[in-house]
């Protein structure tokens, strides 16, 4: 009998050393015990088994097809990751940290480059100059039949108090058809 201070026996030891090198060749294992080997959570094993991860008829995962499986399904710079890590034994990858990471870090270097090159403008700054002009050109149009009128009633030989009150509803008509058209900015 060993006390809580003595070695491990010989079982142990063996077991201990099993445990290292991974498992044997056709083993099979719970999907959380399958989550710790390739470092993943137990419910992102569950959605690669509705993916098709392939779990044998007791619900256990053939540890070699399942690494398989990832490395063969998951997007290239994860299954790179990954097959390194089958190659030596060890699984030290997690779905989504790294690649997301430097996904997001490439496209913010994109948006300061196109800054820079001036290809890319502020969004505010742009409503604010669509804005500007509109508010202007409205206020052209607004002024166009008190400046035309007088002209524009002698020409068709008509009173001029009676053709501005008309101008300026046509105007105004027009001008509220076109504020209802929606600009869309991205």
């Amino acid at each position: 009998m060993h006390d809580a201070h003595s070695s491990p026996g010989p079982e142990k030891a063996e077991n201990a050393s099993l445990a290292e090198i991974g498992p044997r060749p056709g083993a099979t294992v719970s999907k959380s015990q399958f989550a710790r080997m390739v470092g993943i959570s137990p419910s992102r094993v569950s959605q690669m088994v509705q993916a098709g991860l392939p779990v044998e008829i007791n619900g256990r995962i053939d540890v070699a097809r399942g690494r398989c499986w990832i490395a063969d399904n998951v997007d290239q710079g994860r299954s790179e990751a990954q097959k390194g890590s089958i190659a030596t034994g060890q699984t030290s990858f997690r779905f989504g940290s790294g690649d997301e990471k430097r996904a997001i870090e490439i496209e913010l270097s994109r948006i300061e480059l196109e800054k820079m090159r001036g290809s890319l403008v502020d969004k505010v700054l742009v409503e604010r100059a669509i804005f500007a002009a509109a508010r202007s050109e409205r206020d052209a149009w607004l002024t166009w039949p008190l400046r035309i009128g007088a002209d524009f009633a002698a020409e068709i030989g008509v009173e001029e108090a009676v053709l501005l009150p008309v101008l300026k509803r046509l105007v105004r008509d027009q001008l509220h058809s076109l504020a209802e058209i929606d600009l869309e900015i991205r």
